[in-house]
């Protein structure tokens, strides 16, 4: 185990990652319609933590990253493609069938910046 990361009480890891982009986000029932569920949270990376908000929808997935997280344009692009994708495939189904969708993701994958 890192430094940077701690054995949460669900049994993962929570915090930044040696390496990669950990995603960890939750359903906002509150900011949700039927048609677009929003999830908030971070995606936290080795040097730092991105606070996000996305919005899911059957069509898609809309990524907003915190202004403040201080990636040039670039990397801004990547990261929400990136978490797009991942809360893509944690919701499609869902999604596609009406079902419901999770309340928490938590995910990992490769990823490093343009200047790494």
């Amino acid at each position: 185990m890192s430094s940077g990361e701690t054995p949460s009480s669900r049994g993962g890891y929570s915090g930044r990652p040696a390496h990669g982009l950990r995603l960890e986000i939750v359903r906002d029932d509150d900011a949700s319609l039927a048609d677009a569920i929003v999830y908030r949270g971070y995606a936290h990376l080795p040097d730092r933590s991105v606070a996000l908000e996305c919005t899911a929808r059957a069509t898609g997935v809309e990524v907003a990253l915190d202004a403040r997280a201080g990636l040039d344009d670039r990397d801004r692009k990547d990261l929400e493609k990136h978490v797009a994708a991942l809360v893509r495939a944690a919701t499609r189904s869902e999604l596609a069938n009406g079902d419901a969708l999770p309340q928490r993701i938590a995910r990992w994958r490769a990823w490093t910046t343009a200047a790494s």
